[in-house]
């Protein structure tokens, strides 16, 4: 009793993380540039959760998410340090570096720190997609459903007898044989 108890407290509790850092994700985003280093590192915390509930495609998405938010966000911290760098050339050199300069320090460091979690993030999206069995799933069902539609003219042709299958218990099947004329009708007996 106390094993079902134990388990039910973990599931509750890991749904609750997840809701409440979606709150946590939802408040953030109206606060801070949609691509903050605060949200990528969000979106990868929520993953996570999903990823220790079994959700393996929600994980997907949200690693994903912040995959697509850090690539973003490295773009644009490259962006600010050139321009940032443009200034102090092109200006008074001492009192833009003055200025500038704890910027420029801050720009380099979440630079850094972003450049060296992305190939984390895209090998924990790499494992999850692996681990994800509805892909494989999706993967088999579509290679299934092009050999069968490859078959089924050939199969359609066969009209000259039907065979038909019921079941009259558990264990026993009748089999019948029965002649059609072409219609699409069949009969079991």
């Amino acid at each position: 009793m106390e094993s079902g108890l134990l388990d039910f407290l973990l599931i509750y509790i890991r749904h609750s993380i997840i809701r409440t850092r979606m709150k946590a994700l939802s408040m953030l985003e109206h606060l801070v540039e949609p691509d903050h280093r605060r949200v990528v590192e969000l979106n990868f915390r929520i993953c996570l959760v999903y990823e220790l509930v079994s959700k393996i495609g929600d994980a997907i998405s949200y690693c994903a998410k912040a995959i697509s938010l850090c690539k973003s966000r490295i773009q644009n911290l490259k962006s600010s340090k050139d321009a940032l760098l443009d200034g102090i050339d092109g200006g008074d050199a001492s009192a833009a570096e003055a200025e500038g300069g704890s910027e420029k320090s801050t720009i380099e460091k979440e630079l850094e720190q972003l450049t060296s979690i992305l190939p984390d993030l895209e090998k924990k999206l790499e494992d999850l997609s692996e681990a994800n069995p509805s892909a494989d799933m999706d993967e088999m069902v579509k290679a299934i459903v092009s050999r069968v539609t490859e078959v089924m003219p050939k199969a359609a042709s066969f009209t000259s007898s039907q065979i038909a299958t019921s079941s009259n218990g558990f264990d026993s099947s009748v089999m019948s044989t029965t002649a059609t004329t072409g219609s699409s009708g069949s009969t079991v007996n």
